[in-house]
């Protein structure tokens, strides 16, 4: 028992070692993201980013943001911690549907 105990201890203190920062560069209340410096596939920061998304459905927390938004968000924060300036990232965001009382929230 002693040497399991001693094994999860380990394994936690390690991967606490290991763990990654977050960052929140372009929005800096919403969309929390990790900086991943070993990452395989970057976005590139000389181009230009066209999203165009759309939402139809509407959080499945009334008292809170969006979570739709919310990824919204993170997208664009994925990018920034990449350096993607903020001037090379355009989204529109269409809500339709459900997705509009998001605005009065």
């Amino acid at each position: 028992m002693k040497k399991l105990t001693l094994l999860l201890f380990s394994i936690s203190f390690f991967s606490l070692l290991n763990a990654q920062t977050k960052v929140n560069p372009a929005i800096k209340s919403y969309g929390t993201v990790f900086q991943l410096p070993e990452a395989d596939h970057k976005p590139d920061p000389s181009i230009k980013y066209k999203i165009i998304v759309e939402l139809n459905e509407n959080g499945s927390k009334p008292d809170s943001l969006n979570e739709y938004i919310e990824a919204l968000a993170t997208l664009v924060n994925l990018h920034a911690a990449e350096g993607v300036p903020k001037e090379n990232i355009q989204m529109v965001v269409v809500l339709r549907k459900r997705a509009t009382y998001a605005v009065w929230q």
